[in-house]
């Protein structure tokens, strides 16, 4: 019967046939919107990346690295350009950085695509490869008022505060006024974070527009709010933790300042050496660490939509996720 199809049971799958056959989600599971366990997401996270580590490393780390680069030129280009411009000093800071969170925008619609396209192929069990990638401008007239729209609605203020200070000079009622702005929008900024933040995967999987996307987004991240914070808190720990020894040599090397003599030579020399061992450490631990979380908060989707997860003894030849007209 045509009822017995999950695609057309489960109004949060993506459009495209599934399968349970070498999956680990049950038919039950996959009727309707799910749930997720932290330490599930995160060891199936993990065993998907060990599975495929190079191919995971070399991916995410392009899309990091191209990331990177282009915002340093595009904010090297804002800078040069201001410099030229007869803008009072305060002016062109403030409007160089709201140029620079644009262009940010355009950056990330043309690349954070591709590379959910990609995990979305590994966390399926589907073929993956490095073209994935390259997929993201497919997605790109979507995904860039999306990006928009989720920026403004969770760091807007954050954004209009610095304008205003910016714009207005550094008095200390600017700085008091946007250090309490600040602090007040903290909670509203994570709740509205937690609710929409599948929306990119919801226009990438099902091919939603956005305001569908943000809906469809606070549906299926009902119940599982709470879960995702501690998946985000998670990764900020394990982030922070693979900077800590770079830290601890930054702050060696300003107690060396505070210390004459022999005392400082020796603060400065082994902040310096810390800094210049752990810094690789640190770069390795990324490159392990990101595509783990990608991979992690993809398998959290894919629960939360009761969609299959692939094993690892085990292929899924599924259809692709559809490219938007």
């Amino acid at each position: 019967m045509a009822t017995d199809d999950p695609s057309n049971l489960n109004p949060y799958a993506s459009p495209q046939a599934l399968s349970y056959e070498g999956t680990t989600v049950s038919r039950e599971a996959a009727l309707g919107r799910g749930t997720f366990l932290i330490g599930e997401v995160l060891a199936t996270g993990w065993r998907l990346f060990w599975a495929r580590k190079w191919v995971c490393i070399v991916g995410t780390f392009a899309v990091m690295v191209l990331y990177i680069a282009a915002t340093m030129s595009c904010t090297f280009g804002f800078v040069l350009l201001s410099s030229l411009l007869p803008l009072r000093p305060a002016v062109a800071m403030a409007s160089m950085n709201l140029v620079a969170q644009a262009a940010g925008w355009v950056i990330q619609a043309l690349l954070f695509p591709g590379l959910l396209v990609f995990y979305l192929a590994l966390t399926r069990g589907q073929p993956a490869s490095l073209n994935d990638l390259f997929s993201g401008p497919a997605y790109f007239l979507r995904a860039l008022p999306a990006l928009v729209v989720f920026a403004l609605l969770t760091g807007g203020p954050f954004l209009a505060l610095q304008f205003v200070n910016q714009a207005f000079g550094d008095s200390p009622m600017a700085v008091l006024a946007a250090a309490a702005g600040m602090i007040v929008w903290v909670v509203p900024m994570i709740v509205l974070a937690l609710l929409y933040s599948q929306y990119l995967f919801l226009i990438i999987d099902r091919g939603l527009r956005v305001r569908d996307s943000f809906r469809v987004s606070r549906e299926i991240t009902q119940g599982n709010r709470l879960r995702l914070l501690g998946l985000y808190l998670v990764m900020m720990l394990v982030y922070v933790f693979a900077f800590v020894p770079v830290a601890i040599g930054v702050g060696l090397m300003v107690a060396s300042t505070a210390v004459s003599g022999t005392g400082g030579n020796v603060f400065m020399a082994t902040g310096a050496i810390l800094i210049l061992a752990s810094i690789p450490l640190a770069i390795a631990g990324i490159a392990v660490v990101a595509p783990w979380f990608g991979l992690a908060f993809t398998v959290a989707y894919l629960r939360m939509t009761g969609q299959p997860v692939a094993q690892l003894q085990a292929r899924i030849d599924l259809p692709r996720a559809p490219a938007l007209e």
